[in-house]
C-alpha cells in the first residue's frame, strides 16, 4: 500500500463507502414512499470475505481472497479502483488515474450480454482458509447478509442518482395471506421504484417453493400502496437470483443445468403465467462493470424499458431471455 494515498471522498459512515453501505431503515413501503426515515444502518460484506484491509485512510485489496464481486468498485464514489483484464482489482484511492495499464479490454466488455456468461476467476483450491471460492459461492448462501447487501449496493450504483432512496427488508402487510412479508431490496428514484426479491440459488428457491406466492402477494400489496400515493410511480419487481447462472437458462437451451425433475420448465411456466421477471446476480454484476467503463448509458433508469420489455422474461450475463426462450443480446443505445 502506498504510504501517501488516501480516500479523497467525504462520507458519513464509519468506514469508506467502498466498504460500508449506509442505508436508512424503513419499516414499511409507505415509509419509503413518504421518506419517513427510521434509524441509520451500516452494512458491509468485506469483513466476511476478508478481502479488504483499511488503514492509514486508504484501503488495500487482498486479491488472494477477492471474489471479484466489485462491491468496493461500485461503492467507491469515484470508482478509484483498477480492474484489469482478468478482473483483478487494485485500489489506488487518491492515486487513481483513469488511463491505467492493462485495464479491462474492450473485447472483454463486448462479450458481456452477447451470448456467453461472464467468466470470473476462482480462488485457488489450495487456499483452504478462504471462506468463498468464487462470486457464485458467495451469493449462494446467507441471503440477508450476502446477496441482499451486495444487491442493494449494486443497484444503488446502477442508479443515475448518487443518493437514491434505498431500503432493505421493508415490511409489508399482506392482507391476502393474512401475514406479513418483507421486500428484500427497494430503490426509489424520481418516480421509479425497483423491488428485488433475493434468492441465493435457483435450486434452493425451487426446493423452498415460496417464490411464486411471494411475488404474487407482493405485487398486489405494492399496487395497493402505490394507488394510495397517486404519485405516478412506476414499479418494476424481479427475482434476484445467485448461485449457478446456467440453472437459469431456458429448458430448451443445451447448457441448461436445471432440467432434472423438470424444474426449469416449471419455473419458466410460472414466470410466463404470472409475469414474473428474473435477473441473475452475474447480470447485475456485469451491468455494474459496464457502467464503470461507459457511464450512465448503463444506468438502470436508461435501461429499464429495454430490460423490462414485455418481450423479455429475464436477464443473464449472456443476454436477455425472451418469452419464446430465445437469447437476445442487450444492445444499449
Amino acid at each position: 500500500m502506498s504510504e501517501n494515498k488516501y480516500c479523497p471522498h467525504t462520507y458519513e459512515t464509519s468506514l469508506p463507502p467502498c466498504i460500508s453501505l449506509g442505508v436508512v431503515k424503513y419499516n414499511y413501503l409507505k415509509d419509503l414512499l413518504d421518506n419517513n426515515k427510521g434509524s441509520n444502518q451500516e452494512l458491509m460484506i468485506a469483513h466476511s470475505i476478508e478481502c479488504i484491509e483499511f488503514k492509514n485512510k486508504a484501503i488495500d485489496i487482498k486479491n488472494e481472497n477477492c471474489i471479484n464481486c466489485m462491491y468496493c468498485v461500485f461503492g467507491c464514489p469515484g470508482n478509484n479502483i483498477e480492474i484489469d483484464n482478468k478482473f483483478n482489482l487494485s485500489a489506488l484511492c487518491s492515486d487513481f488515474k483513469s488511463d491505467y495499464e492493462n485495464r479491462l479490454k474492450q473485447e472483454t466488455l463486448d462479450k458481456l450480454f452477447n451470448g456467453s456468461f461472464i467468466r470470473l476467476p476462482k480462488i485457488r483450491l489450495a487456499q483452504f482458509k478462504v471462506k468463498y471460492k468464487s462470486f457464485s459461492d458467495f451469493t449462494s448462501v446467507d441471503e440477508t447478509k450476502n446477496i441482499s447487501v451486495w444487491g442493494a449496493n449494486s443497484l444503488k450504483f446502477l442508479s443515475k442518482s448518487s443518493n437514491p432512496q434505498l431500503g432493505l427488508e421493508i415490511g409489508m402487510k399482506i392482507k391476502s395471506r393474512d401475514r406479513g412479508g418483507r421486500l428484500d431490496i427497494c430503490l426509489l428514484n424520481k418516480g421509479l421504484l425497483l423491488v428485488a426479491e433475493a434468492k441465493v440459488s435457483f435450486s434452493k428457491m425451487m426446493n423452498e417453493n415460496r417464490y411464486l406466492s411471494q411475488m404474487i402477494a407482493y405485487e398486489e400489496e405494492i399496487l395497493s400502496t402505490l394507488e394510495k400515493k397517486d404519485d405516478n410511480i412506476k414499479h418494476y419487481k424481479f427475482l434476484l437470483i445467485g448461485g449457478n447462472e446456467s440453472d437459469l437458462l431456458p429448458p430448451t437451451h443445451p447448457e441448461c443445468t436445471s432440467n432434472v425433475g423438470n424444474q426449469s420448465s416449471l419455473f419458466y411456466k410460472n414466470c410466463l403465467d404470472n409475469n414474473i421477471f428474473f435477473i441473475s446476480a452475474n447480470a447485475i454484476l456485469s451491468l455494474g462493470i459496464k457502467k464503470v467503463f461507459f457511464g450512465d448509458i448503463y444506468s438502470i433508469e436508461n435501461l429499464i424499458n429495454n430490460i423490462f420489455s414485455p418481450d423479455n422474461i429475464g436477464l443473464l450475463s449472456s443476454g436477455l431471455i425472451q418469452r419464446d426462450f430465445t437469447l437476445k443480446p442487450l444492445i444499449v443505445k
